[in-house]
């Protein structure tokens, strides 16, 4: 058998006997203080201090047959091996490292995808039709803009019990009414009064055609920045998701976090949670500046001189 001094301590009877630990441990579901604290801790002190001096586990057990023995074994805190380290199981954390890379940059690339081009095809439809198809579209990307879509996320996930995935297609489409449309919006207007245009319309286009054949190909040196550029927002999407403990099961960098925080990371082994905070920051940090690099190469006309 496996007894786990974590969970079979009984913290808040040894707490409620003692005014002093009263003052500093903490019970609370994010930033629980970690019960094997009460092992090493000084009674008298009003903080967590460790009381110096030398401790002795002792095991009493009971044999039934003559010459057995017990054969026990005490493992504290885990072992630190590897990369990056283990998790209080043991468990080597660069394999959920590993894992959480592609399910986060294909959170990021899909979602960024559907509504970029989501985005796009509204834009173009608006500029082109005008009147109240303008209108509702942009009456309605105001209206999402101030919208909190990561409380609408949460409490849909808490209420209506709603799986990862289908809260990520709520996302996107709540996100299809967002900035991008704007942006769309104001390269299409540049380009509807065009020669070639007005040559489409001379020899019968259609409307659909001249958005497909016409419109859209214009705006790709904005189309792709804008792409790369939001991809980062959905893998921040993801982590922030899984740091409310909401996962479609994998091993993600927002579960790590979420592990992290309530198993006591915050007081011991600290590199559990900002090994996933570095990568979530550098995969933000990259895919920002590729962004940026091709908003320059493709519009020349943001390069200064």
């Amino acid at each position: 058998m496996t007894y786990n001094l974590e969970e079979g301590l009984n913290a808040r009877k040894l707490v409620s006997q003692n005014e002093h630990w009263q003052k500093w441990f903490n019970f609370s579901q994010v930033y629980p203080t970690p019960h094997h604290y009460l092992l090493f801790a000084d009674p008298e002190a009003d903080t967590a201090q460790v009381l110096n001096g030398t401790y002795t586990l002792r095991l009493d057990g009971f044999i039934f047959e003559e010459g057995n023995d017990i054969q026990s074994r005490l493992v504290l805190l885990g072992q630190v091996y590897g990369i990056a380290g283990t998790d209080r199981m043991r468990r080597d954390l660069l394999t959920p490292l590993l894992w959480g890379m592609p399910v986060a940059l294909g959170f990021g690339l899909v979602g960024a995808l559907i509504t970029t081009v989501l985005s796009m095809f509204l834009s173009a439809a608006g500029v082109w039709f005008g009147g109240w198809v303008d209108s509702l579209i942009q009456r309605l990307t105001e209206v999402n803009l101030v919208l909190p879509i990561l409380a609408i996320c949460v409490m849909a996930y808490a209420f209506l019990n709603l799986s990862l995935w289908l809260i990520f297609f709520i996302v996107v489409i709540l996100n299809v009414f967002g900035s991008p449309v704007k942006n769309f919006r104001s390269a299409f207007l540049n380009i509807k009064d065009a020669p070639y245009i007005e040559g489409a319309q001379a020899y019968g286009a259609s409307s659909l055609r001249i958005i497909i054949k016409y419109m859209v190909p214009r705006i790709i040196p904005v189309l792709i920045p804008q792409l790369i550029i939001l991809i980062p927002s959905y893998v921040f999407l993801e982590v922030t998701l899984g740091l409310f403990n909401i996962s479609a099961g994998y091993p993600t960098w927002g579960t790590i976090i979420y592990q992290s925080l309530t198993q006591g990371a915050l007081y011991y082994a600290h590199y559990r949670l900002l090994e996933p905070l570095a990568m979530v920051l550098v995969t933000g940090i990259a895919f920002s500046l590729f962004g940026f690099s091709l908003e320059r190469i493709l519009n020349p006309r943001l390069q200064s001189g």
